[in-house]
């Protein structure tokens, strides 16, 4: 079983926040003092069947899928085998966080493009040259420092075209003195030798988040995670959030594998079953 990135709190918090509700309105609707409700919010408290019930309802989750979740009883099945001919999966920590990064490659064209930083510009650059592999885009999900820190090392050592959403450039141009080679826009095509990549707007937990689909993979960043999502920037910004990952990540097929920001893999029929927000 994969340890999953948010515990039954972090998933409360995030939709009690994310519809602009206090922790007094919701304990009080819930019949829960707000320090037992911080307590279930920070995971030192384990809510009751009953109290998962009502806390999911008035917050619009799924009350079974946050109680499998709390209790432990479903996580993630592990990545398919294939997954390793056209992707690493790069795990590096900002300050003891774990955090993903990613390199999609082609190993015949020798082609490649990093998906986020993973916060360690060394262990991608390793990676690539250990494969022979020419970097060809760096691609941002988003301009969080978890996901973009030593893009500068990353640019500066390979040449490689720097991309993101043009609404992430006032947050990226607050950490680094980079200026992007382009940006992407949603339903834009990127070609890494004989794949192809997709980006799609999702934001939500930024202005400009981006998600990158190839073939039967999807590269959330920090939108969705197993059994969870980003958390939001505003309110407008948690249902936008919502309604895109309905539309543009979730509707894609059941198989396809879900390469978060941070956490384990997951797959779009796994999320569509399992994720107490859907």
């Amino acid at each position: 079983m994969s340890l999953l990135e948010d515990h039954h709190g972090d998933i409360l918090q995030k939709a009690r926040e994310g519809k602009g509700l206090s922790l007094a309105e919701v304990a009080q609707s819930a019949g829960l003092t707000q320090t037992q409700l911080s307590q279930i919010e920070e995971g030192t408290r384990i809510p009751s069947p009953d109290q998962i019930q009502s806390l999911a309802r008035l917050l619009g989750l799924k009350a079974k899928k946050l109680l499998a979740i709390t209790h432990g009883s479903w996580a993630p099945q592990q990545p398919p085998r294939w997954l390793k001919e056209k992707v690493m999966i790069i795990q590096g920590e900002i300050g003891g966080y774990p955090v993903n990064g990613y390199i999609l490659y082609d190993a015949r064209a020798q082609e490649a493009a990093c998906i986020d930083t993973a916060f360690d510009p060394e262990k991608m650059l390793k990676s690539t040259e250990a494969h022979h592999l020419h970097l060809k885009y760096i691609l941002l999900t988003h301009a969080h420092q978890d996901h973009m820190g030593g893009v500068e090392i990353l640019k500066e050592k390979t040449g490689a075209g720097l991309y993101l959403h043009q609404a992430e450039l006032p947050l990226f141009s607050r950490q680094s003195r980079l200026t992007p080679d382009g940006f992407v826009a949603d339903g834009q095509e990127i070609s890494i030798g004989r794949l192809r990549l997709k980006a799609l707007s999702t934001p939500g937990h930024t202005p400009g988040g981006v998600t990158y689909v190839s073939e039967g993979l999807c590269f959330v960043g920090d939108a969705l995670f197993a059994g969870s999502t980003g958390r939001s920037m505003s309110s407008q910004g948690y249902r936008g959030l919502l309604t895109s990952l309905r539309q543009k990540v979730l509707s894609l097929p059941d198989e396809t594998v879900i390469l978060p920001g941070h956490g384990p893999t997951t797959t779009v029929g796994e999320e569509n079953l399992h994720n107490p927000f859907f």
